[in-house]
C-alpha cells in the first residue's frame, strides 16, 4: 500500500503498520451494517486528531459535542480536503443514518452504489470485485486511507 499522503500538502503521511492497526476492526466485520458503523467510527476518530491538531486545548471540543458533519465542516475550515473526499464521507454518513434511523431497516443497497460511484470517481480504473459489498469494502478502505491522512498527525 505504501505511504498515504494528505491531498495536497506532503507534510502528514501514514505508514502501512498505521493503515493496517486502523483497519483491523474494519477487517473483523461480518455484514454490511457492522462494515459502516465501524468505518463511520474509524473516519470519525480521524477527523477528532485532525481537528485537536489545530487546538492549544482539545479538551474544549469534547464539551462542544460536535456531530460527525460538523466535524467534518470544522476540519474544511481548518484545512483543504479534496472535494471527492469529503463527498464519499458525506455519503457514508448517509448510508450510516439511515442503517441507524430506519426501523425497517428499508434496502440500502442504493446508498451503497451511491457511496461507491462516488469512490470509483477517484480511483484510476475501476477495483476488481465479485459483488456490491466486495466492491464497497474496497471504497472503504480507500476512502478510510485517503482521509486517514488528514488525522495523522504527530504529536506536538
Amino acid at each position: 500500500m505504501g505511504k498515504v499522503t494528505r491531498i495536497g500538502q506532503s507534510r502528514n503521511s501514514v505508514t502501512d503498520a498505521e493503515i493496517d492497526e486502523m483497519l483491523a476492526p474494519l477487517r473483523k466485520a461480518r455484514d454490511v451494517v457492522s462494515l459502516v458503523l465501524t468505518a463511520h467510527l474509524i473516519i470519525e476518530a480521524q477527523l477528532i486528531k485532525a481537528i485537536e491538531h489545530h487546538c492549544r486545548d482539545p479538551k474544549h471540543l469534547e464539551k462542544a459535542r460536535l456531530s460527525f458533519k460538523q466535524r467534518l465542516d470544522v476540519l474544511q475550515a481548518l484545512e483543504p480536503i479534496d472535494k471527492a473526499t469529503v463527498e464519499a464521507v458525506v455519503v457514508l454518513n448517509n448510508v450510516r443514518n439511515h442503517l441507524l434511523h430506519n426501523l425497517k431497516r428499508r434496502p440500502y443497497s442504493k446508498l451503497l452504489s451511491e457511496f461507491n460511484r462516488t469512490v470509483e470517481k477517484r480511483l484510476s480504473g475501476a477495483p476488481k470485485a465479485d459483488n456490491e459489498v466486495e466492491l464497497f469494502m474496497q471504497c472503504l478502505v480507500f476512502t478510510i486511507g485517503t482521509f486517514a491522512a488528514h488525522g495523522a498527525y504527530k504529536a506536538r
